[in-house]
């Protein structure tokens, strides 16, 4: 895809490109690559986002490494905003396997055209798929590390979950380190890794877990509570107030927004969100 310059190259605050893009110093291909005006392919004629986006990578696959896109990209969510806007979510496959935390987000206007694409990816994430620890031994490695960190006791509602063998990218969070074939447990305080290869525990990862909460606050003054409509998007209400679908709505694309820079919550520190 051929980039145009404009203005002073010898200036960085008059020179800019189309299409415009940041490289991630860890993968070497582009972090975030934005497109003015909005890229416009073929696929638009049919009206889905996800056509348009799987089209972008195969259209251009030198970009981020994609010749095979739907091997290599997992449509993970798809969604609209306010202003008519689309945005399709991919999660990295390599050898069939997820790449944690690699994911692709393909922006496009009401017109479905493209108009950024944000994210990480590896072209070659260079770790061993063959195996040669078990799930199961994996498995009483991480609970002995539950019992040993975190409070052993499951509440209601609460679950251990195996999640299977993934390519856990450490490189991202350390980039001397190196990437890893892990088996994947979620458990109640924290994701954690243990080695496919050598069965030690590669990364505890805590968990994020803030509610969001839509209330009526019936003509109260603030502070004075009111009637919970929606938590975490599902009705807690016997009716549902008129406006408290789209507070949520608006409310659940801000934490996507936090989400997308790193930040946990609204106070950085896992805060609930509580709207009335």
């Amino acid at each position: 895809l051929a980039v145009i310059g404009r203005g002073d190259p010898d200036n960085a605050y008059s020179y800019l490109s189309t299409p415009r893009y940041v490289l991630d110093p860890v993968t070497g291909v582009p972090r975030f690559v934005t497109f003015h005006p909005p890229l416009l392919l073929p696929q638009a004629s049919s009206k889905s986002a996800i056509n348009v986006a799987y089209g972008f990578f195969q259209t251009f696959p030198s970009i981020f490494g994609t010749a095979a896109p739907t091997a290599q990209l997992q449509v993970s969510r798809e969604e609209s905003d306010l202003d008519g806007g689309h945005h399709v979510a991919f999660d990295q496959l390599h050898g069939g396997l997820l790449v944690w935390g690699c994911q692709l987000i393909v922006h496009l206007n009401d017109s479905f055209a493209i108009t950024s694409v944000s994210g990480r990816f590896f072209r070659d994430p260079d770790v061993d798929l063959e195996p040669r620890v078990s799930e199961a031994v994996a498995f009483n490695l991480a609970m002995t590390d539950w019992m040993r960190i975190g409070d052993d006791t499951l509440n209601e509602g609460e679950t251990i979950e195996p999640r299977g063998l993934v390519i856990l990218p450490w490189r991202l969070a350390s980039p001397p380190g190196r990437n890893s074939l892990a088996w994947w447990f979620r458990y109640p305080d924290h994701d954690r890794f243990v080695s496919a290869q050598t069965g030690g525990l590669v990364a505890r990862i805590p968990r994020w877990k803030q509610i969001r909460r839509i209330y009526d606050a019936n003509n109260a003054a603030p502070g004075a509570g009111g009637e919970l409509q929606l938590e975490n998007g599902v009705q807690r209400s016997a009716a549902l107030d008129q406006e408290a679908q789209g507070a949520d709505n608006a409310t659940a694309a801000t934490e996507a927004f936090w989400r997308l820079f790193g930040r946990n919550g609204w106070n950085n520190a896992g805060g609930d969100s509580d709207l009335y």
